[in-house]
């Protein structure tokens, strides 16, 4: 299946206003730092039971209740404990999910949201999905930054991050600007947005990092052991939307 990566203004303005593209599928990971950028709001409280979620999708869509579907993955650590769909509950101005999750479920589980495409009742090839894990939105918790299971760089490597992305050089391949930055245990697992000249990755909940290359010639599609040969031009790291280093031109 081919998944088409774009803007998340643009994912906004498919999501509610208008029904996905047809023939496209897009998937995009919500966190604290970019959902705003998005028609889904999360909140989270405290509950007896641990943590009561609320997520509410934006949407004008008349036929949307036909096509517009959740579901959460109740994990731990090592083990899928159940997938479930959501009851939706229609309100003022779009749809509204809510549920409840143990604490000892929050660190792996995660909740999805899918709207099929359609053109009215028709329903179309293609489909758009946002979705997070709960961790990234609980209340009165500090993030996990281990590689691999959470999706966000270590600290530590956050701390050296602006020194070492003053140093790149226009030219490096995107593999060597992984590499140089400490980045390259991440390079397949963090989320973010891409187009084949700009990628933008989240950290954290609170970091980003774009990098721009040149227009490479097409060769395939980018992903896991195929090399990134595209050339650098700028990489930049923001935090809580404002630029805090870039690149050497």
């Amino acid at each position: 299946m081919k998944l088409i990566l774009k803007s998340l203004a643009g994912l906004a303005l498919m999501f509610g206003l208008a029904s996905p593209v047809s023939g496209s599928s897009d998937i995009i990971q919500l966190l604290p730092g970019t959902i705003s950028h998005t028609p889904v709001i999360v909140r989270a409280e405290d509950a007896a039971s641990g943590q009561h979620f609320t997520v509410f999708c934006k949407t004008n869509d008349a036929f949307a209740d036909k096509f517009l579907q959740a579901t959460l993955e109740v994990r731990d650590e090592d083990n899928q404990i159940a997938h479930c769909d959501i009851e939706k509950q229609w309100t003022a101005g779009g749809v509204e999910f809510t549920f409840d999750i143990a604490p000892g479920f929050l660190e792996a589980s995660k909740f999805t949201v899918v709207e099929i495409a359609h053109d009215g009742l028709q329903s179309m090839p293609g489909f758009l999905s946002f979705w997070f894990y709960l961790r990234d939105f609980a209340t009165n918790r500090t993030p996990a930054t281990a590689p691999g299971s959470s999706g966000q760089v270590a600290p530590d490597i956050l701390k050296e991050l602006p020194g070492r992305i003053m140093q790149l050089r226009p030219g490096a391949t995107g593999d060597q600007v992984w590499r140089q930055l400490g980045l390259a245990p991440y390079q397949h697992s963090l989320g973010g947005i891409g187009t084949p000249t700009n990628d933008r990755f989240w950290l954290n909940s609170s970091q980003e990092l774009e990098l721009v290359f040149e227009e490479a010639p097409a060769r395939g599609t980018l992903g896991q052991g195929l090399a990134d040969e595209r050339k650098l031009i700028r990489a930049t790291l923001y935090k809580n939307g404002r630029q805090i280093a870039t690149s050497n031109k």
